[in-house]
């Protein structure tokens, strides 16, 4: 059986058109996750921050719970449209605790990840250094002239390469999530072949959806310098910014990555 193409124009406009209809279901908790990054970005109380980070993450978990049963309400056996409620979201049952479950999964699988590519930046680096001469490892600029242009250049690649791999495989894992929602256990690296052959153009659908939050980003910056305090408009503005986006951000990435993966997913399970 040949692979499905996906078609990035219709997941795009799939995920728009999903953000339209499913929002107020997940209304409360994008609301409390839009406040808990106002209230991180702008204070400076250590105790404060985290607490509103950890709301934050708790309140997005809880949104994606609301939009996921949007988005598989056939498969979870719910309305097609459930009602809609002011505090719609604020619920945390199975569904949020098996995508937290995931996600630190993931972030485990990253972390190993990341740790082998620093080891391998590192034993670059001391090789490079300890052949340029004798380097003062706690000054950057004396280890980059022990290097040398060699050693340089080997690092700047392996960077490139972590970066690469790292948007690679947030790609290939992308329908962890969905995958998780619609079939009611946790999966993760079993949908790493969901995504074969179409990275490319799910990085692009990626790319089309966030327009629109970089765009927003860069205004905000263009404003707040034209501000008498730059510095402390630049905070509120991307504040205010950063909370704009969560609340048309995440709906549409649910909507985006749920057409994804009913397009992909040869033999969908049923929810548990």
């Amino acid at each position: 059986m040949a692979p499905v193409r996906l078609n990035i124009g219709e997941a795009v406009g799939e995920a728009v058109r999903f953000w339209s209809r499913s929002w107020r279901n997940a209304a409360g908790a994008l609301g409390l996750a839009a406040l808990a990054l106002i209230v991180y970005s702008v204070t400076t109380t250590p105790l404060l921050m985290g607490a509103a980070y950890g709301i934050y993450v708790v309140a997005t978990l809880m949104a994606q719970g609301a939009l996921f049963r949007v988005a598989f309400a056939d498969r979870l056996g719910m309305p097609p449209a459930p009602k809609a409620a002011p505090l719609a979201g604020l619920q945390w049952g199975p569904m949020e605790g098996r995508l937290a479950v995931t996600l630190i999964l993931m972030a485990i699988l990253f972390a190993i990840v990341v740790a082998v590519g620093v080891i391998l930046l590192a034993a670059i680096i001391v090789g490079f250094a300890s052949r340029g001469g004798k380097a003062d490892f706690g000054s950057p600029e004396s280890i980059v002239q022990a290097m040398g242009p060699g050693g340089s250049f080997a690092m700047t690649m392996v960077l490139i390469i972590a970066a690469f791999l790292f948007v690679w495989m947030t790609i290939r894992l992308s329908l962890a999530l969905p995958a998780t929602a619609a079939e009611g256990k946790v999966r993760l690296i079993s949908t790493w072949d969901l995504t074969k052959g179409n990275a490319l153009r799910i990085f692009v659908a990626y790319m089309v959806i966030s327009a629109p939050v970089l765009l927003v980003t860069v205004v905000a910056a263009l404003i707040a310098e034209g501000r008498p305090d730059p510095a402390s408009s630049r905070i509120w503005l991307n504040a205010a910014g950063s909370a704009v986006a969560v609340v048309f951000y995440l709906p549409i990435t649910v909507g985006l990555v749920s057409f994804i993966y009913r397009r992909l997913a040869p033999n969908p399970g049923a929810a548990a």
